[in-house]
């Protein structure tokens, strides 16, 4: 009776071997057909814009700040300039602290543009 619940532990667990492996063999298949799926999307993707240099100049700019909480102050900050083409309307862009503390308003010159991302002025 003991030699006989021996093999059927014996056997139980060869089988839970077999099955721990073969599901570790089929989350490796899994991942590997998801990361072939992930690289042909990601090589099938527009490349990003170009950086486009645009004459004009900066019309305003304009700095939002709004202050949360009592005890633990939480300061949030936007930054915004509008700047305007020589041949076209003007456009207001979210820029970063540093770009809205080196523009001037009123200048003339060329700006760096990303798409809709505003990255730098250089006044001529």
């Amino acid at each position: 009776m003991i030699d006989l619940i021996f093999n059927a532990i014996g056997i139980f667990a060869i089988v839970y071997i077999i099955v721990f492996v073969l599901g570790i063999v089929r989350m490796i298949k899994n991942k590997k057909k998801e990361t072939d799926r992930l690289m042909s999307t990601w090589s099938d993707t527009p490349e990003e814009p170009e950086l486009c240099e645009i004459r004009g100049k900066i019309i305003e700019k304009h700095c939002y700040t709004q202050i949360n909480g009592v005890k633990n102050l939480q300061v949030q900050k936007e930054f915004y300039i509008i700047f305007e083409p020589q041949n076209g309307e003007a456009v207001k862009y979210s820029v970063d602290e540093g770009v809205y503390l080196e523009a001037e308003e009123n200048k003339i010159g060329t700006a760096a543009i990303v798409g809709d991302r505003f990255y730098g002025f250089c006044k001529d």
